[in-house]
């Protein structure tokens, strides 16, 4: 008898673990983007860097998803990395195309994209895209400044493992991909 109530409350679990969204994030190719910015409405050419975040089990919908960045490193100078404080826990990356979104999304079948950075064409920094900033974190890269990034995708029953990214940029902008890429290296830290 004790055997079968504890075969069917493991059973219960498994069922309920099969019902939960699994999200997993990976790191996108940048897009170039040109846009019309600021109150001058000034055309201005930007490189994207995007993570796609997808559901693994579709059948199970990931409720109010958002991604966000939960984690700042900068490189010492003797090359190890030092955990940045800043007075949130964590703060929401803009999804792609942020005024076509709401703030939270629902992810069954499909999958959605943020964008958590860009660099502007003539700007002298790599910026990061949040819905707001804590005062204390610096929401830009500076040149010649390795920056590692943790994000972690959350939903209603669900997280995602976190992602690190590592961005190293030389402060050159280009508008080819692969001339982009030399100057600006983006790459998933495992």
């Amino acid at each position: 008898m004790f055997f079968v109530a504890g075969l069917a409350l493991f059973s219960e679990r498994i069922i309920q673990c099969w019902r939960k969204p699994k999200l997993r994030m990976d790191l996108q190719e940048p897009s170039l983007t040109v846009a019309r910015h600021g109150k001058s409405n000034v055309e201005q050419k930007r490189w994207y860097y995007l993570i796609l975040v997808c559901n693994d089990r579709p059948r199970a919908r990931a409720e109010n998803v958002a991604v966000f960045l939960t984690a700042v490193y900068k490189k010492r100078p003797d090359g190890c990395w030092q955990r940045q404080k800043f007075s949130a826990d964590s703060c929401q990356v803009t999804w792609r195309f942020p005024s076509q979104h709401p703030q939270r999304e629902t992810i069954g079948c499909n999958q959605e994209t943020v964008a958590f950075g860009y660099v502007a064409q003539g700007s002298s920094r790599w910026c990061l895209e949040l819905y707001w900033t804590p005062n204390n974190l610096t929401p830009w890269i500076t040149p010649s400044e390795p920056t590692r990034l943790e994000f972690k995708a959350v939903s209603v029953g669900g997280e995602s493992k976190p992602l690190t990214v590592e961005v190293a940029w030389d402060g050159t902008w280009v508008e080819g991909e692969k001339e982009m890429q030399q100057h600006c290296v983006v790459k998933k830290v495992t």
